[in-house]
């Protein structure tokens, strides 16, 4: 399998998780009605004013799904390395590479638990290009302690990160 073919299977299977995590999270809680108190209208002794009626309630929000995208500023330098063993000798391989910045988007979905507390739920990802200094030290399959240096540069590679969040709040008259 081509990188750019699992590349595409892991976008398509965030975005199918974000889909079905939004409707799960999103769909019940809109569904279900709300109590709203509506306050009786006061009795004053003031015969200047006439008692009030109470207007209709406006139905309270249950939930909201929100959009949103940003720019990584940042870069963030990566190096791994390892060994291999090969041909009865130990072989040792090298990366570096620099991850820049890129467009960001997050997609959210919040409700509410009870009362003035609420759950929100989100799904970001970012995704970028970058390339990556390889160096190899690869034994000889014919000679012993003769290892053959190879060094390149790979073009091309994707970086995609993903990220869940989930947060608890509340709303509070200050």
């Amino acid at each position: 399998m081509t990188p750019s073919i699992a590349y595409r299977r892991s976008e398509q299977l965030a975005l199918s998780l974000a889909v079905v995590l939004l409707t799960v999270c999103v769909s019940p809680s809109l569904a279900q009605p709300v109590p709203i108190e509506v306050p009786e209208a006061r009795q004053d002794s003031t015969p200047s004013q006439a008692p009030s009626t109470p207007s209709a309630p406006t139905p309270r929000t249950r939930g909201y799904v929100t959009f949103g995208g940003g720019y990584h500023a940042t870069q963030k330098d990566f190096s791994d390395g390892a060994v291999k063993r090969i041909n009865a000798e130990d072989g040792r391989y090298d990366t570096s590479y620099t991850v820049g910045g890129g467009p960001g988007i997050d997609v959210a979905a919040g409700f509410t638990l009870w009362r003035r507390l609420g759950l929100r739920v989100g799904v970001g990802s970012f995704f970028t290009s970058t390339e990556a200094n390889v160096q190899a030290s690869v034994p000889h399959p014919f000679f012993f302690s003769k290892p053959r240096s190879v060094s390149g540069e790979a073009q091309g590679l994707k970086r995609n990160e993903f990220a869940l969040g989930a947060h608890l709040g509340g709303l509070f008259p200050l």
